[in-house]
């Protein structure tokens, strides 16, 4: 039993040196502060207000996948560090529409456990690249505990937890961290559940429950509802082929999915109420709208370079499926071997049964996602969780063969391999042949379309050199694509021999080159830039430190109708500079002062009074500045104010006294949770569309301390109360059960 232990361990230490290493190779000089893992590139390539970070950059970016790294994610971790390492809980952001809770909002990831730690530890800039690493290990840590639970040889499950580290579900979203940030427990989760089977209701129960609990601490409502959908076909796998463990099942998860969300309570509340008092909605035309070209363009993942790449043009873009191709790539080797494999295993039964039967519905199931309206609210970022099942079907395959079973007869893996090579060599020579071509109408048809997007950043440069870039991306002219038709050519090669040593070394050299490939492509489109580049942004230049200066006190500043490449502060940029914006950039957006005007049954307080911005920008020049955060009631006239101190959860200002009102108005956004220190017994209602009203001191020029907390803040303690409650039940339970 201690040698089992011993060499368990063993195990696991090489997994994690190699996956160190590895990560180490793919990030380098970002993990000890030579670099930032962020797009950075983009500023001057696009803004053109952000040519201070490097004059002589050009329009062409490394890749312009990602923008919302550099103009969201990254300004906004920045204000989530300092106010974290300041000892306060960034709640709250008062720069952007008027201010707008932070924490809630859907891309935040700001209650991660790993980037907690990271933050807690380090300096921001480590901390923000550690964060993507320390993610990756754990991902493939879990992957390679799971592909073990299976008993699949040590090697090949490093090869295949690796591949879904790094594979395109997470590298096409290294942009949105809270994907794998979540995702990166689900491994754990499974191995749990199985082994929970097993036994009675328990440790396995507890255990699941804190997994469960910090899925919910690192994602948000969107990536919240993978869970649900990850347990019921986990249920439905063991109604087919492990139907007497299905009551224990149900148990598992349930009990489970209870303890997480109580003690995610703060993260769940939170996000919920800030969903129900947003102003978003779904478009009904968007929910009568199925797209039949998402199955097949995400079946091209075995080979995706020949629908183009981030690189270049994307073909599945024509079909309203860019970059499905990539969401589901591992090297072509782990998906064949993933078909092959289950289709050999669809009759197992017991736990490998329902874990190949729970795979096929989670690759089902995020297919009916992709094309049918349900994308519009799922979305193809939940391609990580059918990714997963992918790897251990591969892994379970690669089991079936080193048991001598036959995957694939050989003849037809002859004929596989002779058609495989064929096309993609046939298309190879006709792309670089009738590319000269046909180029005259791509660039037509390109320029019909206009810069992508509403914001208008895709540059003519961008265009032509993606249109340029064609023939060498998605043929066997990119040494990537070629290292994949490599992959898969020895994989078809190994399948048309008998079980010999030569096979056995195709095999593993396809298992490896395959592998590579994801990796490789993972490296090539991760962002990396010079530090210098970091320090330059944070620092700001002319047009950036001028507007600053000019809005010195907390005044609000307007760009909404300035093109966003032109823009002093571009969509979420503001905050790095503390500046406050009318407007801003967010999935989720309160009642603010932006679409005030657009709203109906105004009072006549909000039409007669012009308090929706103090300056704007025209050709990046500012126009008057005139305080009017707090306005009097009635006559809604400003009042002047001095703001003493602002974080991101409190705000401190002294008000001119009026003797004729004893109430203000507060003009930035309303929202459930604010309270007045001076009169801790008020409950702020809202006044108006957006705003709130307040009792004033009777002191003359008096000072008022607003602070914010979410109003389900009372709720908290009793949640953790029952879930410590029924942890400690189940792990007493537990140790009842093994002192009989």
């Amino acid at each position: 039993m201690k040698h089992a232990l011993s060499l368990k361990f063993r195990e696991v230490v090489l997994f994690v040196l190699v996956s160190l290493a590895l990560s180490v190779g793919v990030y380098r000089e970002a993990l000890w502060g030579g670099a930032m893992l962020a797009p950075l590139d983009l500023g001057p390539a696009f803004f053109q207000n952000y040519k201070f970070m490097d004059p002589e950059a050009g329009q062409v970016p490394e890749n312009h996948y990602i923008i919302d790294q550099l103009t969201y994610d990254l300004p906004l971790q920045k204000i989530i560090y300092d106010s974290y390492r300041a000892g306060e809980i960034p709640w709250w952001d008062p720069y952007t529409y008027g201010g707008r809770p932070l924490l809630a909002d859907a891309h935040i990831n700001g209650t991660d456990p790993v980037r907690l730690s990271c933050y807690a530890f380090l300096p921001f800039e480590w901390a923000y690249n550690w964060n993507y690493a320390l993610r990756g290990i754990i991902t493939g840590l879990g992957m390679f505990l799971l592909l073990r639970y299976f008993k699949i040889d040590p090697l090949a499950s490093i090869i295949f937890a690796l591949t879904y580290q790094f594979g395109g579900w997470f590298t096409m979203f290294f942009g949105h961290p809270w994907i794998q940030a979540s995702f990166m427990y689900y491994p754990f989760l499974w191995l749990v559940w199985l082994k929970g089977m097993q036994s009675g209701i328990g440790r396995h129960d507890a255990v699941a429950g804190i997994l469960c609990s910090l899925i919910f601490w690192s994602g948000n409502l969107q990536s919240h509802t993978y869970l649900p959908l990850f347990a019921a076909c986990f249920l439905a796998g063991l109604v087919f082929k492990n139907r007497q463990l299905w009551w224990r099942g149900l148990q598992m998860t349930a009990i489970s999915g209870i303890i997480g969300a109580l003690l995610a309570i703060p993260v769940l509340a939170n996000q919920l109420e800030f969903f129900l008092l947003s102003t978003r909605s779904i478009e009904s035309s968007s929910l009568r709208w199925l797209n039949p070209y998402s199955i097949p363009t995400s079946l091209c993942s075995i080979h995706p370079w020949i629908l183009g790449s981030f690189k270049t043009l994307d073909a599945g873009k024509m079909f309203g499926s860019g970059g499905n191709a990539f969401f589901l790539f591992c090297g072509g080797t782990i998906t064949v071997l993933a078909i092959l494999g289950g289709w050999a295993l669809r009759r197992s039964k017991g736990l490998i049964g329902s874990a190949v039967a729970q795979s096929f519905l989670i690759v089902v199931l995020y297919f009916v996602v992709i094309s049918t309206p349900l994308t519009t609210i799922l979305y193809p970022r939940m391609a990580g969780m059918p990714g997963m099942a992918i790897i251990l079907l591969g892994g379970l395959g690669w089991k079936q063969w080193a048991s001598s079973a036959e995957l694939l007869p050989r003849h037809i893996a002859r004929w596989c391999l002779a058609i495989f090579c064929a096309g993609l060599v046939f298309s190879t020579i006709a792309v670089v042949v009738g590319f000269p071509h046909i180029r005259p109408k791509i660039e037509a048809k390109i320029s019909a379309i206009g810069p992508e997007g509403t914001s208008g950043l895709a540059t003519t440069a961008l265009r032509d050199t993606q249109i340029t870039r064609l023939p060498t991306e998605i043929t066997l002219l990119n040494p990537e694509a070629l290292v994949g038709f490599t992959a898969v050519l020895l994989l078809l090669a190994a399948f048309s021999l008998s079980h010999s040593k030569h096979q056995k070394k195709l095999m593993f050299g396809a298992l490896m080159l395959g592998a590579l490939t994801s990796i490789s492509f993972h490296h090539r489109f991760r962002p990396k830039h010079d530090i210098a580049l970091w320090n330059r942004l944070a620092e700001g230049g002319v047009a950036q430190n001028e507007t600053i200066k000019a809005l010195r006190g907390g005044l609000r500043f307007n760009e909404a109708a300035t093109p966003s490449a032109k823009q002093i502060f571009p969509f979420a940029m503001a905050p790095l500079y503390r500046v406050h914006m009318v407007h801003g950039y967010s999935a989720l957006q309160p009642k603010s002062i932006i679409n005030l005007r657009e709203s109906k049954n105004l009072t006549g307080f909000e039409t007669t009074s012009d308090f929706s911005f103090d300056s704007t920008a025209t050709q990046n020049q500012s126009g008057n500045l005139n305080p009017n955060r707090f306005c009097a009631l009635p006559s809604g006239d400003s009042i002047s104010s001095t703001i003493l101190a602002e974080s991101l959860n409190s705000l401190s200002v002294r008000v001119a006294s009026s003797s004729e009102n004893n109430k203000i108005v507060r003009t930035d956004t309303f929202y459930p949770g604010w309270s007045l220190l001076e009169a801790p017994d008020f409950i702020p209602e809202r006044f108006g569309y957006c705003f709130s009203s307040w009792p004033v001191p009777s002191t003359s020029n008096p000072a008022m301390t607003f602070s914010y907390r979410p109003s389900t803040y009372s709720l908290w303690p009793w949640c953790f109360a029952l879930a410590a409650f029924l942890l400690i039940a189940l792990f007493w339970k537990e140790f009842k059960k093994s002192h009989r």
